[in-house]
């Protein structure tokens, strides 16, 4: 008898020195992420795209644009394995928290990167102590759940293994509202299990069901077309290449890329042509036309044109732009007739490392004018800046809800300047003045003032309350880089402001590719400045200012360009909540 006890005592203690295979709940849930029973959310959201999937406009929505405003102030990059996490105890939505993991961007995206990402989102779990997490298929092709699934559930695994053996995270629920592909997302994890990927984890498999929507959530599918192109190099020389790259619905990764090749000489003289004649005929609607039918056919591969053909009248484009590829008038593009830009809207994001934070003062989004800080011809030496501030002022000063602040000539010294800007007075900031432009230095570039003292991007990014639009109604100041020779030459002195402002921390950028007419810059800022006032977006208003321009039977509608958030909303109408 005493044999027998002592040999269950031994047997229960090498049970108990056993390291047992960590136990993971893996659970597919058919119904909104919002209404999953987790501690934590986890989006993926690919670097400077805020055009979110549905399921993350749902918990966007939830959280009052949480997700939104983290992106239109660059507080989140996106980029590789990046982690933000966003407290949501306050908001309506069952989790504790809500992680947005970075996936880089998406016209290098690959199947790799989501296995990192999902590695750093399990270790920061792990350490963090949740016991279970929800997410949704993202990063993945609609053709291909199951490797897409694959590498997002090897990723948490792997992050698993990694960690202490005592880690909590015991439950994974990957969340599909669309019935059948939630069915194709149980089917890939069943076969998944089979496979011995997870041969040292105990590892369940389960079906659930998710309580009906409690709470209004986005509908409609994705409102932009998010095109990427860069300058590349190619194999022949004299030529260059310009690679086009367009994101797929949602966060799902690029769905399409092509790449055209141009002779160098070419581009720049196609370029350049935009501010030469026939622009000067009185037929500029016409000459506008054949031009960007040119531009498209020399630039655009077959396949994007019948893309931003498939958008037209639908959604608005958006376009993410390196220095090379940003000099190309976009918004002049004509295919088969008609003008993307004029149709469905265009904007720009520009592509760069170390981006700062957009800053702009929140309260003022609830006040109910805009503060306009116009400075006009500090130098001295610009007629045309002097037309243009008179211009301005009787176009937008009898507006009501518009308030401007003029500091004309002498009396805008640097030091004057900065302490307007400084004050957080002001949500836009019209400059019309000369510009210090040193491409190889772009924080060195800058406004120039009152005794030809320069204000640099460097000084612009201490300043915590910057406007959040800066207005520049000049030629060519919209362009970032890549200039042709000879145009750098005459207009060198505005090329890099819209650099320098963003990079100074401005979040929204209107400028401007050549000249503008007297009738067009009025009734441009007259649309511009009252949709801003109604709460309307970055986007709409941009667009709206086109529309009144193009009536006047005029080219200079596609001379406006806007860097920025199309969803940026300066004003929130009376009674409604800052997003």
């Amino acid at each position: 008898m005493a044999t027998k006890t002592r040999r269950k005592t031994a047997k229960a203690k090498n049970l108990l020195g056993q390291r047992l295979k960590p136990r993971v709940d893996l659970r597919v849930a058919f119904g909104s992420i919002t209404e999953v029973d987790a501690e934590v959310l986890v989006l993926g959201l690919f670097e400077g795209v805020e055009e979110l999937s549905q399921a993350a406009r749902a918990v966007d929505a939830r959280m009052d644009g949480a997700i939104t405003e983290i992106s239109q102030r660059r507080v989140f990059t996106g980029k590789p394995g990046e982690i933000f996490v966003l407290p949501a105890t306050r908001h309506n939505i069952r989790a504790s928290l809500v992680v947005c993991a970075g996936m880089g961007r998406f016209d290098t995206f690959e199947p790799a990167v989501l296995q990192i990402v999902a590695e750093n989102v399990a270790r920061t779990l792990v350490r963090a102590k949740v016991g279970d997490v929800a997410t949704v298929l993202f990063g993945a092709s609609r053709g291909n759940i199951y490797g897409g699934l694959a590498n997002l559930i090897d990723g948490f695994f792997r992050g698993l293994r990694g960690t202490p053996s005592r880690n909590v995270l015991r439950s994974i629920t990957v969340c599909e509202r669309n019935r059948l592909r939630c069915q194709k997302i149980e089917e890939a994890l069943v076969k998944l299990h089979r496979t011995k990927r997870s041969q040292d984890l105990d590892v369940t498999l389960e079906k659930i069901t998710l309580p009906a929507s409690t709470g209004v959530d986005p509908t409609g599918g994705p409102t932009s077309v998010v095109i990427q192109t860069t300058q590349v190099a190619s194999p022949r020389k004299g030529e260059i290449g310009i690679r086009f790259s367009v994101l797929g619905a949602g966060s799902k990764a690029a769905v399409l890329s092509d790449t055209t090749t141009i002779k160098e000489s070419e581009l720049d003289e196609l370029v350049e042509e935009v501010d030469l004649p026939p622009f000067a005929d009185i037929d500029s609607t016409a000459a506008l036309k054949r031009y960007g039918t040119k531009l498209a056919k020399a630039v655009v591969p077959p396949k994007i044109a019948r893309i931003l053909e498939k958008a037209v009248g639908k959604r608005r484009i958006v376009m993410f732009q390196d220095s090379g590829t940003s000099r190309i008038p976009w918004e002049t593009l004509c295919i088969n007739g008609w003008f993307p830009a004029a149709v469905g809207g265009m904007s720009r994001q520009y592509i760069a490392d170390h981006m700062p934070v957009a800053r702009w003062l929140e309260q003022r989004r609830l006040d109910e004018t805009v503060d306009v800080l116009l400075i006009v011809n500090p130098t001295g030496d610009l007629p045309g800046a002097e037309l243009e501030g008179k211009i301005i002022k009787k176009a937008v000063g009898g507006l009501a809800g518009i308030k401007i602040k003029e500091l004309r000539g002498r009396a805008a010294t640097k030091a004057r300047v900065k302490k307007e800007l400084e004050s957080g007075k002001y949500d836009v900031l019209h400059y019309a003045g000369h510009t210090s432009f040193y491409p190889d230095h772009p924080m060195e570039t800058g406004i120039i003032c009152a005794g030809h003292r320069v204000l640099t991007g460097a000084e612009l990014s201490k300043i915590h309350n910057l406007p959040a639009v800066v207005f520049f109604n000049s030629c060519e100041s919209a362009r970032v880089g890549g200039m042709t020779k000879r145009g750098a030459q005459g207009l060198a002195r505005n090329v890099g402001l819209a650099e320098t402002l963003l990079r100074g921390g401005v979040a929204n950028y209107v400028g401007t590719h050549w000249v503008v007419e007297d009738l067009a810059a009025p009734a441009f800022m007259k649309a511009f400045y009252g949709a801003l006032l109604n709460g309307e977006t970055m986007g709409t208003a941009v667009s709206g200012g086109r529309r009144a321009v193009k009536k006047l039977k005029s080219r200079d509608w596609a001379d406006y360009i806007h860097y920025g958030s199309p969803t940026f909303v300066l004003k929130v109408p009376h009674g409604k909540t800052a997003r």
